[in-house]
């Protein structure tokens, strides 16, 4: 919305001066947490029980800045629907649902933000994939999401690792 505030000369002890009508004009418009994503260079393919890592760019495209700490972080998190527990979580993430703080404490509109990322893959080969978007933890979620799709190879050699018969 649009405000005024208004303020009046005082001296200070003695009386208020005539109102001359002091005026500051506030517009006030909504949060837009709009991104595109300039690159991505985590991997598509790996092993299953497999880590894969790399790092996602962000371009900020809304209206405010963001920021890596404090009251409302910036972070990229599982999306579709949002707060949904990933099967490609990793410990290095910041929780359950939130993958990785972009690395820059303040990202201004029109500047890029990295997020490094850690994937560990399922153990059961196939073809997957994971939604994610960005939140202001504690304000809101962007409305856009954008996927990576990981093929997960069935790693045999692990898997008879683990096995506990043996071979006469």
């Amino acid at each position: 919305g649009s405000y005024r505030e208004y303020y009046i000369l005082v001296d200070e002890g003695a009386s208020c001066m005539n109102d001359i009508g002091l005026y500051y004009q506030i517009n006030v418009v909504p949060m837009n947490l709009a991104y595109s994503v300039v690159s991505d260079t985590v991997p598509t393919q790996s092993n299953s029980n497999g880590t894969s890592a790399g790092v996602i760019s962000i371009r900020n495209d809304g209206n405010v800045s963001w920021f890596n700490i404090g009251k409302f972080p910036v972070r990229l998190g599982t999306s579709s629907p949002p707060d949904r527990v990933s099967q490609f979580r990793d410990s290095s993430w910041v929780g359950s649902t939130r993958i990785a703080n972009q690395n820059q404490f303040w990202v201004k509109p029109g500047e890029t933000a990295t997020f490094n990322v850690s994937l560990k893959s399922p153990d059961v080969g196939g073809t997957y994939n994971e939604s994610l978007a960005l939140v202001a933890d504690g304000i809101t979620w962007s409305s856009q999401t954008f996927a990576h799709q990981m093929l997960v190879r069935q790693d045999f050699d692990a898997a008879f690792q683990n096995t506990s018969t043996s071979v006469v």
